[in-house]
């Protein structure tokens, strides 16, 4: 069990957001955004010190830069071949969770991460970021809020899903 759901319930938080995948079967989970798709990238200079690899398991030479969840879990880096998806384990001398300090740490050439497009596009389009492994990237995953099914739903919590439910349908029908 991912402790996407469980942890903040613990701790009395009424709802979470999460990527769909990490949230916990035995919650409600309401879509809030498009298809999240993420992104392999580093400096054309670190690529150049280290090589681009070529395959997910070529990552085992390269110094990823992690992502911990405010639950602790370590974001896991997806991806995905003739349809089969599947979680890779990455190793890296920097865990962080804020994306201003990732960025900060790739621009400086300190290694690779793998971020949401939107995060990268612009450093990708200026030459700053070079993205690699596109070909290897699991399909996008959108984000959503998440309860608990076994709790009474507060009032606030409740006008808000009713809120994203709508604007939920109108994405849908884009």
């Amino acid at each position: 069990r991912h402790p996407a759901g469980a942890a903040g319930i613990a701790r009395q938080f009424a709802a979470g957001i999460r990527p769909g995948y990490l949230v916990e079967r035995d919650m409600v989970a309401v879509r809030i955004t498009p298809d999240w798709q993420e992104g392999v990238v580093g400096t054309p200079a670190y690529f150049e010190r280290q090589g681009e690899p070529k395959s997910p398991q070529d990552l085992g030479a390269h110094n990823c830069i992690r992502v911990r969840l405010p639950t602790g879990a370590l974001m896991p880096w997806r991806f995905a071949k003739d349809g089969t998806i599947f979680d890779l384990p990455v190793n890296g001398s920097l865990i962080l969770n804020e994306i201003g300090a990732i960025e900060t740490a790739l621009l400086r050439g300190v290694g690779v991460a793998q971020l949401h497009r939107a995060f990268t596009e612009v450093a990708v389009a200026s030459g700053r970021l070079k993205r690699v492994l596109d070909e290897w990237q699991a399909p996008g995953a959108p984000f959503c809020l998440y309860y608990s099914s076994q709790r009474r739903t507060p009032a606030a919590l409740q006008a808000l899903i009713e809120f994203l439910r709508p604007s939920q349908k109108k994405r849908a029908s884009r």
